[in-house]
């Protein structure tokens, strides 16, 4: 690979990595209010996103957080727990995540975040960081 082809790679990657990170900062900025599901999950994000940028000091999974905390607040489409082949989860965990994963989808499927919207985004965010974890 020649060497502009390496510096452009390196500027592209930096630039994905910036992107991800102002999210962080973006995040923090953010009042929530609101009693809806989408008020909910973002509010839930956000604790999250301060706790693995501020306690953990995981800037990435920070971040990844952070990105979906924007993409709730930004009116685009409300990102879904997170699918357990995206994590590098050890063995141990696989099998339990794969039924906590059935179930939630189950109750999301039927109406749980009209019914219940905060029980549902702390379960959605629940999910989201033992996945996180059982990487790690």
């Amino acid at each position: 690979m020649s060497v502009v082809k390496l510096f452009i790679l390196g500027v592209a990657s930096l630039a994905l990595v910036a992107c991800d990170h102002m999210n962080i900062a973006e995040i923090h900025q953010k009042t929530i209010t609101g009693s809806d599901y989408r008020s909910h999950l973002a509010s839930k994000y956000k604790a999250v996103v301060k706790y693995e940028a501020e306690e953990m000091v995981d800037l990435p999974d920070a971040a990844h957080f952070a990105t979906k905390a924007m993409a709730v607040l930004n009116n685009k489409e409300v990102p879904g727990p997170e699918k357990l082949e995206n994590w590098y989860v050890h063995e141990d965990f696989k099998e339990d995540l794969k039924k906590a994963s059935k179930r939630l989808d189950t109750a999301l499927k039927i109406g749980i975040k009209e019914t219940m919207p905060e029980m549902a985004a702390e379960a959605v965010v629940g999910f989201d960081c033992w996945i996180e974890q059982a990487e790690e």
